[in-house]
């Protein structure tokens, strides 16, 4: 990448890493979700006062990241080199219009990421991100009605996302319409069947929608994978005191279990919560 119109910045100074091992790990923060964008915004400002020498086409991928990182601490000089860079380089890209439609958001300007978000959606109707960031544009206003219903559009068209069904459930959660999060999140569950969180919010779904017995199963079943976690044995023994239970042999072989794990946890544990859980356990 040539040109002499990087903006400066004490960062330039730091550091005497090669430019392919700071790109590498920048690369490694960003695929594992890292959620530090000053570390990778200061590798990449290093980069970036040394023109990305070394990494040939990789060099617009880190300038990238620079504005990715830039817009999320809200660096504005980065931000407009880095824009103005891409776009010269890759006038009308697609990738481009995603970052441009960060920025907007960033500083709150709703309807011109929307505008943008809708004019990739007229390039490319099959693309999930620009509807996706719709969605989010939507909550971030706080129209939960119009963001619920853009979810469910959504998914009239997507009907396999588990990231839009978790979404949705989440909303009807903090609605406190159970049953409907119910239904939602059975799409999560089916989804990845074995996973502990699955399980353990499924059975946890099922409790506050009143279906103890359904709940129990996937209490049980989220506890073969991890046997001593708290917050799933707190709900199954949630369940199996419930009033609506029938007392059975099984029940209360597995009540007393239960309660064994539970005290197994706390009673190492010396201090006032710790007494007060064991006394509770006891009393239930």
């Amino acid at each position: 990448m040539n040109g002499d119109s990087t903006p400066m910045n004490l960062s330039a100074t730091k550091g005497s890493r090669d430019t392919k091992s700071l790109f590498r790990a920048n690369t490694k923060l960003v695929k594992n979700g890292v959620a530090h964008p000053e570390v990778v915004f200061e590798n990449s400002v290093i980069l970036a006062n040394k023109k990305f020498s070394g990494l040939g086409d990789d060099s617009w991928t880190a300038l990238e990241q620079l504005v990715l990182s830039a817009i999320r601490l809200g660096n504005e000089t980065w931000i407009g080199y880095g824009l103005k860079s891409l776009r010269d380089r890759f006038p009308g890209s697609s990738r481009v219009q995603k970052l441009v439609g960060l920025y907007r958001e960033s500083k709150e300007d709703w309807p011109e990421a929307e505008s943008i978000y809708k004019e990739m959606l007229q390039a490319n109707p099959t693309d999930l991100y620009p509807r996706k960031r719709l969605i989010a544009c939507l909550k971030a206003q706080g129209r939960t009605r119009d963001t619920m219903q853009a979810i469910i559009d959504q998914l009239e068209l997507f009907s396999s996302d588990p990231e839009l069904w978790h979404e949705l459930t989440m909303m009807y959660i903090r609605q406190c319409a159970f049953s409907r999060a119910v239904f939602s999140f059975e799409e999560v569950l089916l989804s990845n069947p074995t996973s502990f969180y699955n399980l353990l919010v499924y059975a946890e779904l099922l409790a506050s929608s009143g279906d103890w017995a359904l709940s129990r199963k996937y209490y049980c079943k989220a506890l073969q994978y991890r046997p001593d976690q708290v917050r799933a044995l707190w709900g199954l023994l949630n369940c199996l005191v419930s009033a609506e239970m029938k007392e059975t042999k099984t029940q209360a072989a597995l009540l007393t279990e239960t309660k064994r794990r539970l005290l197994n946890v706390y009673e190492p544990i010396d201090n006032n919560a710790s007494r007060a859980a064991i006394r509770m356990i006891n009393s239930m």
